[in-house]
């Protein structure tokens, strides 16, 4: 049986837990962007032959 989050009485905590759901998310997208970013510059090392 599927519950309507809205008709319960209980939306606010449900819209919180989804928006710290969603920071969340962008966090870890920021932190996977930085992270993309040390491995281009990595490979570019290597490349160069300073990093093995």
């Amino acid at each position: 049986m599927h519950i309507n989050p809205a008709a319960t009485g209980a939306p606010a905590a449900l819209r919180g837990a989804a928006r710290q759901q969603r920071d969340d998310s962008l966090g870890q997208a920021r932190v996977q962007q930085r992270t993309d970013v040390v491995s281009v510059r990595e490979l570019t090392l290597v490349r160069q032959g300073r990093l093995s």
